[in-house]
C-alpha cells in the first residue's frame, strides 16, 4: 500500500516491533541514547498534536511549515498514467509558491532527486537540481540514484544549483560536494539536517562505488555525527534511504529512543498521509517519481514541539504550473534534442 497503513501493517507482523497505540502529546527533553524494551510505533490523526523530543527552548510560539519529498527521480514531467497522471517539475513548483504564501517554510528532499543512473542523464539531474534550488530547497539526502551516478556528478549538481547534499555515511576520496550535517534556521529554530544511505543499495555493502564513494555503516556514522549535529541544533532531521517497509524503523530502534526527532523516508513510494511515531520520532513520506509533496506544519514552544497536521498532496494535472519553470523545462528539453541530433 502506498500510505502508512501499508508500512504498519507489516510492521505488526514483526516479532520484533510492537503493537500500535494511540499517539501522545510528549514533552521535550535532552537526549539521552537508550534502547528501549519496547519501541513504540503510532500513528497520528490528521489533527492529532505529536510531540517530537528535542532540547529547543524558544521564548516564543515558533511555526515552521515543512515542505518534502523524495525519491524524484529526475522526472520533468507527469507520469503519464492513463487512469490519473500525477507530478510534473512545474506543477510542484506552482503548489509550493501557494503552500508558501504567509509562512515560514523549510524544503526538504529526502534522496534520490537525480535519476536512474542506467537509463538517465547527469544533464538531466543537474537540471532538475537547478530548478529544485530555484523552488527554494536547501538540503538533498544523498540516495541510491546519487551514490550510482558518482561523486563527478553529485558535485557538478551541487555546484550549479547551490543544494547541500549531505550524508552521514557516505565517503569520497575528495568529498564529492557532500556535508555529513547541515544547520538551517527558521523562525528562531535550528534544524540539523542529515541522511543516511543503505549500504544494501551498493548491492556490495561497503564496496567502492562510482567516482571513488564508498557506504560506511549507517549506525556507527549516526552514532558519530548525531552528537555533534545535536550541539548545534534544536531539532534532528534524517532523511533516510533504507531499503523495505521497515528500514527506518529499524534504523531508529538501534539508535534507541530519542536520537532523531524527524524522519523523512527518501526511498521508494512510500506516502505517509498520516505521520507514523516511532517511539519520540515523527517518521514523515511524500515518495513517488515526482508526484507528491508533503506539508507537515511544526509548532515550537515552551519546549515542547508539536506536528498538528500532515497532508500528502498529490500533484494532479489539473493543477496550475510555475510558467518559469515550465520554460525552463522546454528550453532544456530542445537543448538536449539538438544535442541529439548532432552527435
Amino acid at each position: 500500500m502506498g500510505d502508512a497503513f501499508g508500512v504498519i501493517d507489516h510492521v505488526r507482523n514483526a516479532n520484533h516491533l510492537p503493537r500500535v497505540r494511540q499517539a501522545r502529546k510528549v514533552k521535550m527533553k535532552n537526549h539521552v541514547k537508550a534502547v528501549p524494551l519496547v519501541l513504540m510505533i503510532l500513528f497520528a490523526g490528521a489533527i492529532s498534536v505529536i510531540g517530537i523530543a528535542s532540547a529547543v527552548d524558544t521564548a516564543h510560539a515558533a511555526e515552521v511549515t515543512l515542505l518534502y519529498n523524495g525519491s524524484v527521480n529526475a522526472e520533468l514531467h507527469d507520469c503519464g498514467c492513463k487512469k490519473r497522471p500525477l507530478g510534473g517539475l512545474a506543477r510542484r513548483a506552482a503548489l509550493i509558491d501557494e503552500l508558501s504564501t504567509g509562512h515560514d517554510v523549510l524544503l526538504l528532499d529526502a534522496g534520490n532527486l537525480m535519476g536512474d543512473p542506467t537509463r538517465d542523464s547527469s544533464a538531466q539531474s543537474s537540471f532538475v537540481a537547478v530548478q529544485t534550488a530555484a523552488m527554494g530547497y536547501e538540503v538533498v539526502g544523498m540516495g541510491a540514484y546519487e551514490f550510482g551516478h558518482g561523486a563527478d556528478a553529485v558535485r557538478q549538481a551541487a555546484q550549479a544549483s547551490g543544494l547541500r547534499f549531505v550524508s552521514a555515511n557516505l565517503d569520497a576520496d575528495d568529498n564529492a560536494g557532500v556535508e555529513r550535517w547541515v544547520v538551517v534556521e527558521r523562525d528562531g529554530v535550528r534544524f540539523g539536517v542529515t541522511s543516511v544511505i543503505d549500504p544494501g543499495y551498493d548491492r556490495a555493502p561497503y564496496d567502492e562505488g562510482p567516482g571513488g564513494l564508498r557506504i560506511t555503516d549507517p549506525v556507527a556514522a549516526l552514532e558519530r555525527e548525531l552528537p555533534l549535529l545535536r550541539a548545534e541544533c534544536d531539532v534532528v532531521v534524517l532523511l533516510a534511504n533504507m531499503e523495505g517497509s521497515e528500514g527506518s524503523l529499524r534504523l531508529l530502534q538501534e539508535l534507541g529512543d530519542g536520537a532523531v526527532d524527524i524522519v523523512i523516508d527518501g526511498a521508494g513510494s512510500r506516502q505517509n498521509r498520516r505521520p507514523l511515531e516511532v517511539g519520540t520520532s515523527l517518521v514523515l513520506a511524500a515518495n513517488g517519481r515526482g508526484k507528491y509533496l508533503g506539508e507537515t506544519a511544526l509548532v515550537i514552544e515552551g519546549g515542547t514541539v508539536t506536528a498538528p497536521s500532515t497532508a500528502v498532496h498529490a500533484l494532479d494535472v489539473k493543477l496550475p504550473e510555475d510558467e518559469g519553470i515550465a520554460h525552463e523545462v522546454s528550453e532544456f528539453e530542445a537543448t538536449q534534442e539538438t544535442l541529439a541530433q548532432s552527435r
